[in-house]
């Protein structure tokens, strides 16, 4: 059993890093699935199965930061597309309310981009007072900064993924 601890467990270790990888990537590109924590999470499992080698305790906060910064970065760019297109502050709450319950859209994939839509134009349209066609702009400009964040997401994860290759091959 300790031979194969020793021998196996670190390519065990690497095909589940891989793994995560991978799926962060993919997950970045889609809406419902926080990509760069699945990247961190392969990471830091890499890093308990190996001894931390070569993913140290400075790599994984490093990724830690780099996912608080896509999550926060994610929520950020989707608020400036909708007050670029004329949201108020009701605009962007419900653009961002519109997103989170556009994850329980029974829409695969595209349900959190129709929920900040629809939240910034029913935030702007009822609460807000405006007219038709200044809300459908909110949540048009709510649409847009929602793919802009995740567009942000993707490139975070893209970087995370990049940093951990570059401490294989340099060590």
């Amino acid at each position: 059993m300790e031979a194969f601890v020793t021998n196996w467990l670190p390519w065990v270790a690497h095909g589940l890093l891989l793994i995560c990888c991978l799926g962060g990537l993919v997950g970045s590109a889609l809406p419902a699935v926080p990509g760069t924590i699945v990247v961190f999470l392969g990471a830091l499992l890499h890093g308990l199965l190996t001894g931390w080698s070569p993913l140290g305790a400075g790599t994984q906060v490093l990724l830690l930061v780099a996912v608080i910064a896509a999550q926060a970065l994610q929520y950020a760019v989707s608020a400036m597309g909708a007050r670029k297109y004329g949201a108020s502050k009701w605009g962007v709450g419900g653009a961002l309310v519109g997103m989170f319950l556009g994850l329980f859209l029974p829409i695969p994939v595209l349900g959190p981009f129709v929920g900040a839509f629809a939240g910034a134009l029913v935030a702007e349209w009822i609460v807000m007072d405006k007219e038709h066609k200044e809300a459908a702009r909110a949540g048009f400009g709510a649409l847009l900064g929602a793919v802009g964040g995740l567009m942000a997401e993707l490139g975070v994860a893209i970087a995370m993924v990049s940093w951990i290759l570059m401490r294989f091959v340099v060590g």
